[in-house]
């Protein structure tokens, strides 16, 4: 019996949340690609760092 409720349960609710889904109509799809990286440097030391990668000809 406890099995046949929750799932009843569960395909209440997926209905509810499946229904509220409309496609792309909140933002606009473009062809970019936005690359992000994350670098962890010591403590007190972003300044040598970021004085290194700008020395390598890399923009900021």
């Amino acid at each position: 019996m406890k099995t046949i409720l929750m799932g009843l349960i569960l395909i209440h609710f997926s209905g509810t949340a499946f229904a509220q889904l409309e496609r792309y109509e909140y933002f606009d799809t473009s062809g970019e690609v936005t690359v992000g990286t994350y670098v962890k440097v010591a403590e007190n030391m972003v300044p040598y760092y970021l004085e290194g990668i700008s020395k390598h000809g890399y923009q900021l």
